[in-house]
Parts: C-alpha cells; sequence; structure tokens
C-alpha cells in the first residue's frame, strides 16, 4: 500500500467519525429535548386534569356558583386533556426512537478498538524484528 492510499484512508476515517460524532450529538440534543417535553405535559397532566375534574364534578354537584367553576372546570379538563395527548406522544417518541445511533455508537467504539489491537500487533511484530535483527 502506498503512503498516498494511506492517508487518503487515514482522511476518510477521519471524516466518517466526524460525521458520526456529530449525527450522535445531534440525536442526544433531540432525546433531551423529547423527554423534557415528556416531563412538561406529564406535569401539567398531573396538574390540571385532577383540579378539572374536581371543579366540574363540583359544579355539578351544588356548588355556591356553579357557572364559574363549570366553566374554569371546562377550561383546565381541556387543558388536561392535551396535556395528556401531548404527554402520551412525547412518552411514545421517546420510547420508541431510532435506535441507529446508539449502534453506530457501538460500531465507532468497536473500530476503535480495532485499530488499537492492529496497532499493538504491528509494534509486537516490529519488536520481534528487532530483536531478531542483531
Amino acid at each position: 500500500m502506498k503512503n498516498g492510499d494511506k492517508a487518503e484512508n487515514a482522511t476518510s476515517k477521519e471524516r466518517r467519525k466526524a460525521q458520526l460524532i456529530s449525527t450522535l450529538e445531534r440525536e442526544r440534543k433531540f432525546e433531551k429535548r423529547v423527554r423534557e417535553a415528556a416531563g412538561a405535559a406529564w406535569a401539567l397532566t398531573l396538574l390540571t386534569l385532577p383540579t378539572g375534574a374536581m371543579m366540574l364534578y363540583r359544579a355539578a354537584n351544588g356548588a355556591p356558583r356553579p357557572d364559574g367553576l363549570r366553566g374554569s372546570g371546562m377550561l383546565l379538563a381541556v387543558m388536561g386533556g392535551l396535556g395528556l395527548l401531548a404527554a402520551l406522544l412525547t412518552t411514545s417518541a421517546w420510547l420508541f426512537r431510532r435506535r441507529a445511533p446508539a449502534l453506530s455508537a457501538i460500531d465507532a467504539r468497536l473500530a476503535n478498538l480495532e485499530e488499537l489491537l492492529l496497532a499493538g500487533r504491528e509494534r509486537a511484530r516490529a519488536s520481534e524484528a528487532a530483536k531478531e535483527d542483531p
């Protein structure tokens, strides 16, 4: 193998490695945003849905001012329902996310390990050859 081929091969490996790292970082950021959105949606759901249901229950069972309770209860119930929908969608997006970036990271680590092993083998051969040639 010529020196130019080795240099070109090393450059293409570095380029692929840089692309892999940028892809992994992009996927990590996306996953973090999805998890944060899921947490916010579940918090919204847990705060508004029970409160809205309680207000609607009180308005139906003889509260002193049922119209105000009914209106605010409906608003909170709708917000809670939308929060539940958003929570379910973001949670399912997080659970069923693509696994390709994780597999790419494993592939990159294995490639680095292979390079280290090959370099160690070449050094061992070189030291054996140096010992044989006095």
